[in-house]
């Protein structure tokens, strides 16, 4: 009773099937000889091995030893239990010859996996061996289950929130669209009206009026054109060598002048080149100094750079109110805009699509952020010194 409540603890607690199967083996151990342990899972076109250790004898023996494929074959194929059982003659080396048990994993045909014991120079597995690897395929079978189901729930929860999300975004877009056509539909009559008679600076405050919420509404549909090619891959990169540090440069300088009043601290130290879109890399910044503008007005904004030999690292910071924990997990999913923010206007997918770049860049862009002490995106690009730069820096 207390081999089997050893073996069973390790399945209770929560933790990584992987490391939980590992205690359940070093528990099992004591009662149970085996060398090599192994876990295949089927696969379309063979098998698949999702676990194996060497616990024993010939640990260090690697690709030269038997690790019980064709016995796994057999359990994958239907078999419950399939051995190789014979003890080898003295002068065969016993590496090359090893007891081995396969065991099923499951009662579905094909199996949620076969385990597979190896034990290199015998004794034989007996039959309260083969009892006992019962009870571990058994307990590997609740640890099996147990990731397959939490993997169902993560992915159902992905998708509510996911059509969560794209509710939010018909509710959102049908505003946004209806705010500017709207203002472009009145003001539009307005001037068309015969009984009334408008002045020259009417007139063109009206058209100044209908010709921002055109723009805004041509921002619209190209931020969901590009969120759409960036979500199916198909928006077009314009890679070449460029400098990322004068990038930045003359990006703030440009934001600077539309926006008399920010405040940037830059940091930048020279870097090397970079195979980038200098177009698209462009837009992700000023994505970022426009969510400045909406979310931490009149907040400075600090941007530093550094590099080591293999990565080229951005920091774009603000002092702003920060962005409170449960909301920081989402803010780069497309659509997602955190609740409380519905006098700004928005409709999620900035974020979404910097990442995206940046992802498509071969890079990563991670946030950190506390209520009350403003946020900071952290972008990672790879460097890429190679050959071919080389090359074009000889010519």
């Amino acid at each position: 009773m207390d081999e089997l409540l050893a073996c069973l603890e390790p399945v209770l607690q929560s933790l990584p099937w992987r490391e939980a199967f590992e205690r359940v083996l070093q528990a099992a151990r004591d009662h149970v000889m085996f060398d090599h342990v192994v876990v295949y899972a089927p696969e379309a076109h063979g098998e698949e091995v999702i676990f194996a250790r060497a616990l024993g004898r010939a640990r260090s023996a690697g690709a030269e030893v038997d690790w019980g494929a064709d016995v796994a074959q057999r359990v994958l194929g239907g078999e419950a239990l399939a051995l190789k059982n014979e003890l080898p003659p003295l002068t065969v080396p016993r590496e090359k010859s090893p007891l081995v048990m396969g065991l099923r994993v499951g009662p579905s045909n094909p199996p949620l996996a076969a385990l597979v014991l190896v034990r290199f120079g015998g004794p034989v597995f007996s039959p309260e061996d083969q009892a006992r690897g019962r009870y571990l395929a058994w307990l590997l079978q609740l640890l099996l289950e147990r990731e397959n189901n939490r993997r169902r729930i993560s992915s159902l929860e992905r998708l509510e929130r996911q059509m969560r999300l794209q509710e939010d975004f018909v509710s959102t877009i049908s505003h946004e669209l209806r705010t500017p056509l709207g203002f472009i539909k009145g003001y539009t009559t307005s001037l068309l009206r015969e009984d009334t008679e408008w002045d020259d600076a009417t007139r063109r405050e009206f058209l100044q009026i209908i010709d921002e919420e055109v723009d805004r509404l041509a921002d619209l549909l190209e931020k969901m054109l590009e969120s759409a090619r960036l979500q199916s891959d198909t928006l077009a990169m314009n890679f070449h060598w460029m400098r990322l540090d004068v990038l930045i440069r003359d990006v703030t300088v440009r934001e600077m002048t539309h926006c008399r009043d920010l405040e940037v601290h830059l940091d930048v130290e020279p870097a090397p080149p970079i195979r980038g879109d200098s177009v698209r890399l462009s837009q992700v910044f000023e994505n970022l100094f426009s969510n400045v503008r909406k979310y931490a007005p009149g907040s400075p904004v600090e941007i530093r750079t550094w590099h080591d030999d293999r990565w080229l690292y951005v920091r774009f910071s603000d002092q702003g109110p920060g962005i409170p924990p449960e909301h920081q997990p989402f803010v780069f999913e497309r659509f997602y805009r955190a609740p409380g923010q519905g006098s700004i206007k928005g409709t999620g997918l900035g974020l979404f699509i910097c990442r995206e770049i940046v992802l498509a860049h071969g890079g990563q862009m991670k946030l950190e952020s506390a209520p009350g002490s403003g946020t900071a995106f952290i972008i990672q690009l790879p460097l890429e010194l190679s050959q071919s730069l080389r090359e074009e820096k000889n010519e």
